[in-house]
């Protein structure tokens, strides 16, 4: 059968010189390294003013430490230290903007605030404290906020560390999966959450799901998200615990909210990587009732090949755009309209081990939807998103091999098209500070078509005495096609409660129903928050999370037809979370998760990395009774605005299957377990930890080292049976996920260097990936030879990623 798309990719690059590959690799990092080191003076003299302060409790005169400080127009940020004191450095003279920030206290503006080349006086900023709003409370286990406008030390992390620490492609999918309680592979950009599937993490972006948001899905699901880092203001993600407005998923939510474009501002920003292509663009129009922004991504894998001395005959290509007009209609109602398009194009033909093995694919997101935001009376407010989207998935392949005296000759293409149609309304009304009301409801209308066919090309060996030869006996197809059309509704009503002073409690319900499988679904969901003092609290929250086959998620190459029912997940989880006078932010969170009435599982017990896995013969459709998750979460992080931040964590997670039966298509054969195995994401020990150094402005630092436990993987065992003509050998898979790869774990660097302009900087990184190219076992290829009269049984790993340099540029002017 087909080999898996990544190592064709691997064995194409391996394919050229020795002298044109390193030429590759180095020539340009070397170039790249004496661009960072070029001296101040080449570039415009981005000044040498200074903005320094201190900011101050205004009720005890309390210095106040881990505030926000941002320039409204410019690039500079920081947080105050322990002391209180910040500093902003390396300015230009002119008159300068600044927005103070800190949870618990009122947000301040400071206007003119002037650098002219003389001694600056040092700024004494008053905050004035203010009681946390009932509906601001976090009452939600395992949230981690990400690149908002929190204070810094608030945050999980903030838009300076996602956007500088080392990942591929600079998308902040690889940096979320850094979190506790998340995993992911090398290849993928997808993240699991907690022991789930990929596909139980629900995706939004401004409100609205977002059902493929990833590129090169053929390359472990996808290799790079479809959304733009550069676009995104805040992100909120939710392990566990997450309440009733966010519905039909098991695991999580990972909610991101576009860019809301500051007053005043218009700005461009375009940059060249390795991998991609970009160019941003915000601005304000009409007296800042107005704002837009745009965003656009062009991959370029392809050309990279070609330099790296590949042939044509692969062509992995992408694109991305992001479009949002937002208006302020009046005081009370604001409109947006966004559009996301996602395009992505795979085609790979032929290599050195096979006759002929082509895969063409072609996969599209379109998004378009607006929003109307609504204050019908200052404690009455709504959100209503009206949309319309379609998701397309294009797949054709041809393998043909030798294998001995086989010959393996398939061809297939599969189809799929998803539309719909939707509305969704969500409110919130604060009757007092006692209690909170959020209710809402969306409907959707959904249809999708499939159109697969396989055909197998039938052959047998032919020997007689003076020749042997394989002769075409026939094809056997397979044409599956198929449409379904439905509705799905849901809704949803909680109630935020102040039970007491120190203790907060959410309540909610949700209801949802699909229409073309057929289930009604009732969650009930509790979250609670005790506070025990200003830097301590406690959060617990038990409920019932359903989630639906999809209607475009059938998998009719594995010959299924209809829907099975929704799948439960019940949760139970409780933590606690408090912040030192030193500014280390602790948390400990413990969880146990029991999914019931699930689907059927569809792996490859070999490699799920394939052209076409269902028509695989390591296929396997496991029958589950019921799945549990059960861990433990500890995370660390100190950032008090200095030069040096770090933050850590520590999980560990049991993940383990009830199996009913496994039906193996290849043999038409069921066996019956009745046996408990680890999931492939059964990782039970991870470890995490990330430093950043910011020696001055215009350096930046980072490490990000991960260690885990190895993933389960089905072994092979070599069989033999005595027959009269002799022994026979061969391979059989061992016990089902029975084996574990050794422990994972490797090292990563970036440096940035920045080069501020009068109007605007350049950025300049350089990062490498594995950095002592560590070899982690990704695969087992396994082999049965004869050698010298003996049977000789080998296997040969394949691994991730090894030693990966990358380096880009970008400008960024404000205008």
């Amino acid at each position: 059968m087909g080999k898996s798309i990544m190592i064709g990719l691997l064995k194409k690059l391996k394919a050229t010189s020795t002298a044109r590959r390193q030429c590759y690799q180095f020539k340009p990092i070397i170039i790249f390294l004496l661009i960072l080191y070029v001296p101040a003076i080449s570039w415009a003299d981005p000044g040498s003013g200074l903005i320094t302060g201190v900011i101050y409790d205004a009720d005890n005169n309390e210095p106040i430490p881990g505030v926000t400080v941002m320039m409204l127009n410019g690039f500079a940020g920081t947080s105050s230290g322990v002391d209180g004191r910040f500093t902003l450095k390396n300015l230009s003279d002119g008159r300068y903007s600044l927005q103070v920030s800190s949870i618990g206290y009122e947000t301040l503006r400071l206007d003119s605030v002037i650098v002219d080349g003389n001694p600056s006086k040092e700024l004494s900023i008053n905050m004035i404290p203010k009681a946390i709003p009932l509906k601001s409370i976090t009452v939600t286990p395992g949230r981690f906020s990400i690149m908002g406008e929190e204070a810094v030390a608030k945050q999980t992390l903030t838009q300076q560390q996602i956007r500088t620490m080392p990942q591929l492609a600079n998308d902040f999918f690889r940096a979320v999966s850094r979190l506790p309680g998340t995993s992911s592979t090398d290849f993928s950009t997808r993240f699991t959450v907690r022991g789930g599937e990929y596909e139980e993490v629900l995706v939004m972006l401004d409100g609205l799901q977002i059902y493929e948001p990833f590129h090169l899905k053929d390359i472990d699901g996808g290799a790079i998200s479809v959304i733009d880092v550069a676009a995104v203001e805040s992100i909120d993600l939710m392990t566990g615990g997450f309440p009733a407005r966010y519905g039909d998923k098991m695991s999580g939510a990972f909610e991101i909210k576009s860019r809301q474009v500051p007053p005043d501002q218009n700005r461009f920003s375009v940059g060249i990587s390795l991998i991609n292509t970009h160019a941003f663009a915000e601005g304000k129009f009409d007296n800042n009732r107005g704002s837009w922004l745009f965003s656009a991504r062009r991959g370029y894998i392809d050309y990279v090949l070609k330099l790296a001395g590949a042939d044509d005959n692969i062509k992995p290509t992408y694109y991305d755009f992001f479009g949002k007009v937002q208006y302020q209609l009046g005081k009370k109602h604001s409109l947006s309209v966004d559009i996301l398009h996602a395009h992505d194009d795979m085609k790979v033909i032929g290599d050195e081990d096979d006759i002929g093995d082509t895969l063409i694919t072609d996969y599209g997101n379109s998004y378009a939807w607006m929003t109307m935001w609504s204050e019908f009376h200052p404690r009455l407010l709504a959100q209503t998103v009206v949309s319309v989207g379609k998701v397309e998935h294009n797949r054709y392949g041809r393998a043909v091999g030798v294998f001995g005296e086989l010959l393996d000759d398939f061809t297939a293409r599969d189809n799929e098209d998803f539309r719909f149609v939707g509305l969704k309304t969500d409110w919130e009304y604060e009757q007092s500070d006692l209690l909170v009301l959020k209710f809402g409801s969306e409907i959707q209308s959904r249809n999708a078509t499939y159109d697969y066919l396989n055909r197998d090309y039938l052959y047998d060996y032919i020997s007689t005495p003076d020749s042997s030869y394989i002769q075409f006996t026939g094809i056997d197809s397979v044409y599956r096609p198929l449409e379904e059309a439905g509705v799905r509704f849901g809704s949803y009503l909680a109630g935020r409660f102040r039970v007491a002073e120190p203790l907060v409690a959410e309540i909610g319900l949700r209801y949802d129903h699909i229409s073309y499988s057929g289930d009604d679904d009732f969650s009930p969901r509790i979250n609670l928050a005790y506070n025990l003092g200003e830097k301590t609290a406690l959060c617990a929250g038990w409920g019932y999370y359903y989630q639906s086959e999809g209607i475009h998620e059938i998998m009719v190459g594995d010959g299924e037809f209809d829907f099975y029912p929704s799948q439960r997940a019940e949760l139970r989880v409780a933590g606690i979370e408090h912040e030192f006078d030193s500014g280390i932010r602790f948390r400990v969170e413990a969880y146990d998760k029991l999914y019931t009435n699930l689907r059927p599982a569809y792996r490859n017990s070999f490699d799920d990395i394939e052209m076409f896995p269902e028509l695989e013969n390591d296929r396997t459709i496991i029958f589950l009774k019921d799945r549990s998750s059960r861990g433990i979460e500890f995370y660390l992080k100190k950032d008090t605005g200095g030069k040096f931040s770090w933050w850590s964590s520590y999980a560990y997670a049991k993940v383990e299957e009830n199996v009913d039966h496994i039906y193996f298509p290849s043999e038409d054969v069921s066996a019956y377990y009745n046996v408990t195995i680890p999931t492939p994401q059964d990782q039970r020990h991870t470890f995490y930890l990330d430093m950043h150094y910011r020696p001055t402005n215009r350096w930046q630092l980072s490490t990000a080292f991960q260690c885990h436990s190895g993933w389960p993987y089905t072994g092979v065992v070599l069989a033999s049976e005595s027959t009269p003509q002799g022994t026979v050998y061969w391979l059989q898979a061992d016990e089902q996920w029975g084996s574990r790869f050794s422990p994972y774990h490797r090292l990563d660097l970036r440096i940035n260097r920045y080069f501020p302009l009068k109007k605007g900087r350049i950025t300049a990184f350089i990062e490498i990936l594995n950095i002592y190219n560590q070899k982690n076992v990704r695969k087992y290829n396994y082999y049965l030879r004869l050698r010298d009269g003996r049977i000789n049984f080998s296997k040969e790993s394949e691994n991730w990623f090894g030693w990966m340099p990358s380096f880009g540029i970008s400008y960024d002017i404000n205008f």
